[in-house]
């Protein structure tokens, strides 16, 4: 058996290595991905919100102050209350507040330029051209946006609103923001960005990786998703739309895949062989320790299983010293248990005969088959009720299909037993103070009967006119079962002799059987006997029901 455990064992240690080396090098593999990708995702992320709040800061600021020129500054030239000087002064100061500069454009109906600010040179003026052509779909109700690439590659962010001078004459104002001041501003990403339009215009970027130099648009064939493979190099990107006509895209270049999946998997490969060679070592190791321990409990077990020893004497000082104490205790605890079963039979045996021999006093049957003969003479409806009360008595005692009960069941022939010992003693009384709540309580049967019978019989040598007080009641998580009357009482010897004896085998007493009864059925069980002024107590508390 050894030599087959030792390499059994073997076997499993070196087959779970593999496994953990196999999840290990895959969980490898996914940390390098991991940990190439997510803090890039990370910051393209960030750069793109950065970006996104820059670019959302010029629309709305541009917009205010384009709204702020037409209705503060251009109404007092048209009224000729201010000359071009005071308008371009004015114009420059309400500029000086933004970040980003721009340059404005005045034209009247003609689509002649007749005013504008200095902030473009004069190459820029290509840009007449897209103005005659965005000023025919500009309107007076809103600010429109563009953008433009001019014959120099000088891309621009233009606003423009008309203005309605009266029914016959226009005006257009024109804020136009240069691309190139835009992305300077932003040269502390880390990631490249571009901003463009549905039309692939492009306003702004610090990359040409994705636009068609001949005409700085945006390259269509390019998917802009998180992951942008595109000439054989791999792009995270995160792209936003802005105003339902802006996008703005921000990327990345990261290591190609197939690169770290091949360092990765270099790795993982190494990391096996160590771990593969260092498992056979180790299991080898294991197997041939542990094997010579379990032979040796092999041997100790089937020397106790014999009788030749009661427990095992292994002391390794390690888990199987300890294994090896609580199978002791276990063995301990199966004799005491095996002791106690042993017990438990003889003691069941003696109970069931107890249970047929002392449910009822004899006396008590021939002294009602006695009055059944004399009430037969004098009253038949009295016989009749006598009879039936008994004939209930004796089918539900010789029932013996279960020794429990329910209290309620209990009582009914406890009352029958009592009402036929009323009607042979006519100054005898009695009463039941029962909880409610108990009436379903299980109990042994008929474990009460013996406590009453004893009220009776001691109770009737003392005085004619005895009174038997049935009481159950619940105290806290305790059940209490009382039988009080109002005999002699118990003697103080009598008294001590049951409790020494009312738990062991030598006791005949109705009272004891009872006992051990309610002990065997509900665990903990005190017995309770007191001698009151004209009042004797008997009973048990049930612990904790």
């Amino acid at each position: 058996m050894g030599d087959k455990f030792k390499d059994r064992l073997q076997n499993d240690i070196n087959q779970n290595f593999k496994h953990q080396s196999f999840i290990l090098s895959i969980s490898l593999i996914f940390l390098f991905f991991i940990f190439s990708y997510v803090p890039q995702y990370i910051g393209v992320s960030r750069d793109k919100d950065f970006i996104v709040r820059q670019f959302e800061t010029l629309l709305i600021s541009s917009k205010r102050s384009l709204i702020k020129f037409n209705t503060k500054i251009l109404p007092s030239y048209i009224n000729s209350k201010i000359d071009k000087e005071e308008m371009l002064r004015q114009y420059n100061l309400l500029n000086s507040h933004h970040k980003w500069k721009a340059s404005i454009f005045v034209l009247d109906n003609q689509k002649r330029v007749i005013f504008q600010s200095n902030q473009l040179s004069s190459t820029n003026l290509n840009v007449s051209l897209f103005i005659h052509f965005f000023t025919e779909k500009v309107t007076n109700e809103k600010v429109s946006y563009r953008f433009y690439t001019d014959s120099d590659n000088q891309r621009y962010l233009i606003l423009a609103k008309r203005i309605d001078i009266n029914n016959s004459d226009s005006l257009w104002s024109l804020l136009i923001y240069n691309g190139i001041d835009f992305s300077e501003n932003l040269q502390n990403t880390n990631s490249k960005f571009m901003i463009s339009d549905d039309y692939d215009r492009v306003f702004s970027t610090t990359g040409n990786q994705f636009l068609e130099l001949s005409n700085w648009r945006l390259n269509r064939s390019v998917h802009f998703k998180w992951l942008i493979f595109f000439h054989q190099n791999l792009y995270i990107n995160k792209s936003k739309l802005i105003n339902h006509q802006f996008y703005i895209d921000t990327y990345r270049p990261v290591i190609n895949p197939i690169f770290i999946f091949s360092v990765a998997l270099m790795m993982s490969f190494i990391i096996l062989l160590i771990l593969t060679y260092r498992s056979k070592k180790l299991s080898l190791l294991i197997a041939k320790r542990n094997a010579s321990i379990i032979e040796e409990f092999q041997k100790e077990m089937e020397a106790i299983s014999k009788g030749i020893k009661d427990e095992l004497s292994i002391d390794t000082g390690d888990e199987f010293s300890f294994l090896a104490g609580e199978i002791n205790k276990m063995l301990t605890e199966v004799r005491q248990l095996n002791l106690k079963t042993v017990n438990l039979k003889k003691e069941r045996i003696l109970f069931e005969t107890k249970i047929l021999e002392l449910q009822f006093n004899p006396h008590f049957l021939y002294n009602t088959l006695e009055t059944i003969l004399i009430t037969s003479q004098l009253d038949a409806k009295l016989t009749e009720k006598i009879v039936l009360e008994l004939t209930t008595i004796l089918r539900y005692s010789l029932k013996s299909e279960d020794d429990k009960t329910t209290l309620e069941n209990d009582l009914t022939i406890i009352q029958s037993y009592l009402n036929i010992t009323k009607i042979r003693f006519e100054d005898f009384t009695f009463q039941f103070d029962i909880d409610e709540s108990l009436k379903n309580q299980t109990i042994p049967k008929l474990f009460l009967l013996p406590l009453i019978e004893n009220a009776i019989k001691y109770g009737f040598k003392y005085r004619h006119d005895l009174n038997i007080l049935l009481q159950v009641k619940k105290i806290e998580k305790d059940i209490v079962f009382l039988v009080i009357d109002n005999g002699p009482g118990i003697k103080t010897y009598k008294k001590d002799k049951l409790l020494k004896t009312i738990n062991t085998s030598r006791s005949h007493h109705g009272l004891s059987n009872s006992y051990k009864r309610l002990t065997y059925f509900f665990g903990e069980v005190e017995l309770i006997i007191d001698n009151l002024k004209d009042k004797t107590i008997i009973g048990f508390k049930i612990k904790g029901k």
